[in-house]
């Protein structure tokens, strides 16, 4: 087979944020090819986000598009400064690389399809949403010209296209032409590309061919005639083999940004300690020219786009997009029996909305919408719009006794949600706060409040599980502005709200903590009896300063704890635990009447955002937040993950039980710029936060993790950064692995024993299951699997003298069975020179249940030879000896292999019948001598008289005159 392999490499580093067509494999950025199955209305069949732009595969061949990096970086710092960015110019360029006269009929075939899920619900026409497209990391055009495949792939984080050569095919057909710009040859054989915005060159070709295990480079250059590029061979090559040019591909003046950019707001986890992130993307889209040309940042396309990763981060599960031709953003999310719950707002009229929706109108320029995800994110189970004629979710900006109500898009980073989301696990409805100025947003008959009180009021929500019914709905407000943050389904059965208003005139009763507005803005605490849907209590929150409540929590004993920020001099109570005096940030508990607070304290500085809170069922809390950064006023304690806020924007603490002490508080992250937009962020039950936020700068501490999904940022403007960090709550912690010098990875083969290393903290007693039925009290058993399967190892830690009493961990063990290969080979005596010749090697016990028998042939006088067939072809001169080892194995677990040895023998044959012609009578049995080589089958005729044709020296027995 002859083949010409024109390799183009795009080198890259990781990315934090899987924009389309990126996915991640041991530490290296690997870019994808996603499939265009319809989701996308423009004329290609596959595209990737490479460095500086995207790459797409046409019908008539490669189209890159490239954006002007120093545009990306202005827009992005005067975004987050809060200026408007939406007619700012990016300047491009995209330019196409045609294979010309290429035949018309091609079909496609792709491969090394990546693990995550690829969906898109975009716009309303369900006929136009595609789920579980494919992302690959090759992909191949057959037959492009005749006898000649493309090959375009990702190796190592290089991007490259290889073209493919069948024997007798002419590799002169392949001619490549440009469109956009114009290449020339340097001086050095490179092929340079000057564009707009960047310079591509691609160097020499280095040209080789791999003779018998040996590399054969081969003498090759570029022919660049009228605009045309071909190859040429000037002392030719050996058409017998494949033949590789390979070129490299530099940006010389390209600073590594990509074409998109991705933008943080809202992080939420499951029961498996998955985390999901939703996130605004930005990317520039098809290109309106060839050549260079100028879009506008509002004329990108904005998609709210939703990652989820695995409990490590160490693989993305699913990538889902959602959204109509404008903007939409997740604000807040929540996870319910695995499945993904979205509240946000759109001004897209084409937002997808599913069958028997609620509303499948918007009504006015922004909507509220909900969703609900399956556990893959492949199917839409619920989707609707729910707004009224005015609009919904508006951020809130707080300041100057003011509250300012912004749309979602207008970029007031680093604000608080205006709403958020719940489910209702006994009944499965999906409760929702935000905001509306709208005069007739939908109300249910049992509303206690059915009409807007004046402004911008709260709005409370329920929708049953798939979107179709409201369930409950009410406004809830004064004469001013409201605007909603947090929203808590208590165990009580009680909805509670907090957020901020400017109203003296709440429906507050006169028995509340404070049945009046303290002054300019305040805070507000209000629930609603889930039963009646009456308004059960309400009180203001706050100082004669300015104040509000950004989150509300409850403990075991129905108080309620909310935290807030505060301009005023908001109470501390005695003997409590202080962090500021002067803090910007207050924590009260209440009771559940609303009436009575029972301690407050106060801390962080001015500038902190709370983007996170629990209470957990010790009564210890957990704050989580940013705007730390070179700013005085915050503690850590000595075993923080980083003392120093020099550079350091998240502050994270937890605090004991009644705020008795500080039980640990750590700085974290790279640079003062980190921030997150409007949006919730969540910790679990078990203390851990998980987090997502806007990043500048590529080696944040969540980066040092090498098995991380992507380790740097690869963007030079704005890309998500999400992290987990584990506060270690107080209370029994089971934590366990096996002990990593016997048994390094959580896959072996059986039999094996495993030694497990116990790190729980405060356990005193402990049970384990293995998962086959044996268990163990032990504190550090070990354990032998026999038998392959995949076993759930369970460990519960116990002390009941602790306020957690129980805690149990899980891992699974993947356990294979891998059998030595038995063999069969025949060796070969030839009787004429051959150039080439099969050989086979027989596995009389073929794996099953593993990935299958890996075959590995041998040369006898040294070089691989090329196949993973249990049958390979091989050059016989001079004959010899071939060997094969065959393994079966699961890669990097475990191998069983067995080696056999192929004989050829082309010595020249004997062959002589020694018993001369003989006269004998009839009757007569006469014993034939003859000599023969070894090894050979033997046949005499005719067979009259002989006792057996086929050995070498049989007897005949005469009955007549016979010439044999």
């Amino acid at each position: 087979m002859c083949c010409i392999a024109l390799l183009l490499s795009i080198w890259s580093t990781g990315k934090g944020w899987s924009h389309e067509g990126h996915s991640h494999s041991g530490g290296k950025e690997e870019f994808s090819f996603i499939r265009n199955m319809g989701q996308w209305s423009d004329p290609f069949n596959y595209k990737a986000q490479i460095p500086g732009g995207t790459m797409y595969l046409t019908s008539e061949g490669l189209l890159y598009d490239f954006v002007n990096t120093d545009d990306m970086n202005r827009i992005n710092k005067d975004m987050h400064a809060g200026k408007n960015v939406d007619n700012y110019t990016i300047n491009r360029h995209a330019y196409k690389v045609k294979f010309l006269n290429k035949n018309a009929n091609t079909s496609y075939e792709h491969n090394a399809r990546r693990a995550a899920r690829y969906s898109y619900f975009m716009g309303n026409d369900p006929a136009k949403w595609k789920s579980d497209v494919g992302a690959y990391g090759e992909i191949v055009e057959k037959n492009i010209y005749n006898g000649i495949d493309l090959i375009v792939n990702c190796e190592q984080g290089n991007i490259k296209y290889d073209f493919k050569v069948a024997p007798n095919a002419d590799p002169a057909l392949i001619r490549v032409g440009f469109e956009g710009v114009t290449p020339v040859v340097s001086k050095s054989g490179e092929l340079v590309f000057e564009t707009t915005v960047n310079t591509v060159k691609e160097k020499a070709p280095y040209v080789y061919q791999e003779i018998e295990g040996r590399r054969v480079e081969v003498a090759a250059r570029y022919k660049l005639d009228k605009g045309i590029l071909t190859f040429e061979f000037p002392e030719g090559y050996n058409t017998a083999y494949e033949l590789v040019i390979d070129p490299d591909l530099v940006f010389s003046t390209f600073s590594g940004a990509t074409s998109s950019n991705a933008y943080a707001y809202s992080t939420t986890y499951d029961i498996t300690g998955a985390l999901y992130i939703g996130a605004d993307a930005w990317s520039v889209g098809w290109p309106v020219t060839i050549g260079a040309f100028q879009t506008t940042y509002g004329g990108g396309g904005h998609e709210l786009a939703i990652n989820k990763f695995n409990s490590l981060g160490t693989a993305l599960i699913y990538s889902t997009y959602l959204g109509g031709n404008n903007w939409e953003l997740a604000t807040s999310m929540w996870v319910f029996n695995d499945e993904l719950y979205l509240f946000g707002g759109t001004n897209s009229s084409n937002f997808p909305t599913t069958t028997n929706a609620f509303s499948t109108v918007k009504n006015g320029t922004w909507d509220a919408f909900v969703a609900r995800l399956s556990d893959d994110g492949t199917q839409l189970l619920g989707s609707t719009f729910i707004g009224g004629s005015g609009d919904e979710v508006y951020q809130a900006v707080w300041g100057g006794g003011n509250i300012n109500l912004y749309d979602i898009s207008s970029n007031q980073s680093s604000q608080l949600s205006p709403g958020d989301i719940s489910v209702d696990e006994m009944t499965g409805n999906i409760w929702v706060t935000t905001n509306t100025n709208s005069t007739n947003f939908p109300t249910t008959s049992n509303a206690p409040i059915l009409n807007n009180a004046g402004g911008w009021d709260v709005v409370v929500f329920a929708l049953n599980a798939n979107c179709s019914q409201l369930m409950y709905s009410t406004y809830f407000g004064g004469s001013g502005n409201e605007a909603p943050h947090s929203l808590l389904l208590s165990k009580n059965g009680l909805v509670y709200v907090v957020g901020a208003t400017l109203s003296s005139n709440l429906p507050v009763p006169v028995s509340a903590l404070n049945p009046v507005n303290q002054g300019l803005v305040d805070g507000f605490v209000m629930s609603i009896n889930k039963t009646t849907g009456n308004i059960d209590n309400a009180t203001y929150i706050g100082t004669a300063d300015g104040d509000i409540v950004a989150h509300i929590q409850e403990d075991d004993f129905d108080n309620i704890y909310i935290l807030g920020r505060t301009n005023g001099n908001y109470p501390i109570s005695p003997n409590v635990w202080v962090g500021n005096a002067s803090g910007s940030v207050f924590i009260d508990i209440l009771d559940s009447s609303l009436t009575t607070r029972s301690l407050s304290t106060r801390l962080a500085s001015n500038g902190y955002i709370p983007s996170a809170f629990l209470v957990d069922d010790c009564g210890n809390l957990y704050v989580g937040g940013f705007g730390a950064s070179r700013v005085a006023g915050y503690q850590v304690t000595a075993n923080a993950y980083d003392s120093d806020n020099q550079n350091r924007n998240f502050w994270f603490c937890t605090i004991g039980r009644n705020f008795s002490e500080l039980i640990y508080a750590s700085f974290f992250g790279e640079s003062s710029s980190d921030h997150s937009h409007i949006g919730r962020h969540r910790f679990d039950p078990e203390g851990i936060i998980y987090h997502s936020i806007c990043c500048n700068i590529g080696g944040n501490p969540a980066t040092t993790n090498s098995n991380s999904y992507s380790r740097l940022k690869q963007t030079s403007g704005q890309d998500v950064l999400s992290f987990k960090f584990n506060f270690e709550k107080v209370g029994v912690s089971s934590v366990f692995e096996p002990d990593r010098l016997g048994t390094p990875m959580d896959s072996f083969c059986a039999p094996h024993t495993v030694d497990f290393t116990n790190n729980s903290q405060q356990a005193i007693d402990f049970i384990w299951y293995f998962g086959d039925g044996d268990s163990s009290l032990l504190r550090t058993p070990s354990h032998t699997y026999t038998q392959a399967g995949i076993y759930e190892v369970m460990l519960v830690a116990i002390n009941d003298t602790m306020c957690i009493t129980h805690d149990t961990a899980i891992m699974y063990v993947h356990v294979y069975e891998v059998e030595v290969p038995q063999l069969r080979v025949v060796d070969t005596n030839l009787c004429v020179a051959l150039d080439s010749l099969l050989i086979t090697v027989d596995v009389l016990n073929p794996s099953s249940g593993v990935p299958g028998n890996v075959f590995r042939w041998q040369a006898g006088g040294g070089g691989a030879i090329h196949g993973d067939n249990n049958t390979q072809s091989v050059w016989i001169r001079p004959a010899g000896t071939f060997t094969v080892t065959v393994l079966d194995s699961v890669a990097g677990v475990c191998t069983r292999s067995a080696t056999a040895t192929v004989n050829v023998n082309m010595t020249p044959r004997i062959l002589e019948i020694l018993t001369p012609d003989t006269a004998v009578c009839v009757g007569d049995i006469v014993p034939i001598r003859a000599r023969g080589s070894d090894g050979y089958t033997y046949r005499w005729q005719p067979t009259i008289g002989l006792n057996d044709s086929t050995l070498l020296e049989p007897q005949i027995t005469v009955n007549r005159s016979q010439l044999y």
